[in-house]
């Protein structure tokens, strides 16, 4: 491996973005069904619900929309760590929620962070590979 370990680190990484939005979703199907949840939203209903998990999804295609300027503008690796500082404000909203509104706003803005880092992070690991591993990365 040798030389060649720094670059399959550094696509392993960012590849990490990517798995973002699969987590959130898989991860909040669970959530919706649980009581504690359901007593401290005070049982939504399913247009509630349906806000509650549509707010990342309409993030990620206002994200993916910000993703190409951002990444041209302040560069492919900046704009990934901008994401990954998004992503953490909006999991911290998320987590400090105190009513639906507060979650709804968390959801938004990790969707924006993970709309961003699903469209520049194959843009990075495509540019910052050897012509002869792109195909692997």
């Amino acid at each position: 491996m040798g030389h060649k370990a720094p670059k399959y680190v550094v696509s392993g990484i960012t590849a990490l973005g990517g798995l973002l939005f699969g987590y959130d979703i898989g991860i909040m199907a669970s959530i919706l069904q649980m009581e504690r949840f359901l007593d401290y939203f005070n049982h939504p209903g399913p247009l509630a619900v349906g806000v509650i998990v549509s707010s990342l999804t309409i993030g990620c295609f206002l994200g993916s929309l910000l993703s190409g300027p951002l990444a041209d503008w302040y560069s492919r690796k900046r704009t990934i760590m901008l994401g990954a500082l998004v992503c953490t404000f909006g999991a911290a909203i998320q987590f400090g929620s105190i009513n639906r509104e507060m979650l709804v706003a968390g959801r938004f803005v990790s969707g924006l962070a993970v709309g961003v880092l699903s469209s520049v992070v194959p843009m990075y690991q495509s540019e910052t590979a050897p012509p002869e591993n792109r195909g692997r990365m």
